[in-house]
Order: structure tokens, then C-alpha cells, then sequence
């Protein structure tokens, strides 16, 4: 890194080169490593100037929202039923935690609330 930061002076020019470094690198070297050197303060600063870097940080904010929102839909079902049926079965929750999907998830949520059992709900969630 420190040879890269003597020779090449333009930052938009070092970012460039770490996008090809790195393009490269995941070719050649083992995920964890590459996470690791990227995952680095000075490396992440400059990745982050790189059209790729933008782009690699906004799809894992559209990641994390997503996670976000369906672990709050998840949370909210799981409630509900609670609420409404009481304790839930080990296997039913294994199941519903590893609903990743919102739009299924809401869907459920409709349902739990007219279901008129526990029976019910299962049968029309088809779980």
C-alpha cells in the first residue's frame, strides 16, 4: 500500500487501481482474506471512492434494510401468534425464522389475524 501511495499521487487514480487490485484478487485469493485486507480503515477509505465501491456499499444497504424489514415482520408475526394462540411449537418457529421473504411474511400477518386458530392459521400459511 505504501508503495502504490509513493508512485501514484492521484487519489482517483489509486482508487482505480485498488478496483482492478481487488477484481483480481477475488479471482485468486480466499473470500475471508480478501474481506479481511478490504475490511482494513485505509483500504475500505478508498474503496469507497471507486464506482464499484459505491456500488458494493449500496447493495449491502438494500441488503440490510431488506434483513431489517423482514426481521421486524418476522418479530411482529411471531407475536401476533403468540398473542392470539398462545406459546408456539419449537418446529413452527424454526419454520417462520427462516422466512426470509417480506412480502410472505406480511402475508401471514393477514392471516394470523383471521384465522380463528392455530390449526387454521398453519393450514392456510400451508406450513
Amino acid at each position: 500500500m505504501a508503495a502504490i501511495d509513493r508512485q501514484v499521487q492521484s487519489t482517483q487514480q489509486r482508487a482505480e487501481l485498488l478496483t482492478v487490485t481487488l477484481l483480481l484478487a477475488s479471482i485468486r485469493v480466499h473470500r475471508d482474506v480478501l474481506r479481511a485486507f478490504v475490511e482494513s480503515r485505509a483500504m475500505f477509505d478508498l474503496l469507497q471512492d471507486t464506482p464499484l465501491g459505491q456500488q458494493l456499499l449500496q447493495e449491502a444497504e438494500r441488503r440490510g434494510e431488506q434483513q431489517g424489514q423482514a426481521e421486524g415482520l418476522r418479530r411482529a408475526l411471531v407475536r401476533a401468534l403468540t398473542h392470539r394462540f398462545g406459546n408456539l411449537s419449537t418446529d413452527l418457529q424454526a419454520t417462520l425464522n427462516g422466512i426470509d421473504d417480506s412480502g410472505q411474511l406480511e402475508q401471514l400477518l393477514d392471516l394470523v389475524l383471521d384465522a380463528p386458530d392455530l390449526d387454521a392459521f398453519r393450514s392456510g400459511a400451508q406450513l
